[in-house]
């Protein structure tokens, strides 16, 4: 899963992620599809899928027991 954010102009500076199957690290350039079009994005981090659904189920569980 990529974190990244688009450097576009008229582009909002926020910070989104991606799901990608090819080797990108943190710092690099790609290209993101953002509404209607390709927009340039910094890579600001890289993780493996499967770390991040486990980050992602946790942090959802401690949501739950939060509110009861």
């Amino acid at each position: 899963m990529l974190t990244v954010i688009p450097i576009a102009r008229g582009v909002e500076r926020e910070v989104l992620s991606y799901f990608t199957t090819r080797a990108i690290t943190p710092g690099m350039v790609v290209a993101i599809p953002l509404r209607s079009r390709i927009v340039p994005a910094l890579v600001l981090d890289a993780e493996n899928v499967e770390d991040a659904k486990a980050d992602i189920r946790d942090r959802s569980l401690i949501r739950d027991l939060d509110r009861a």
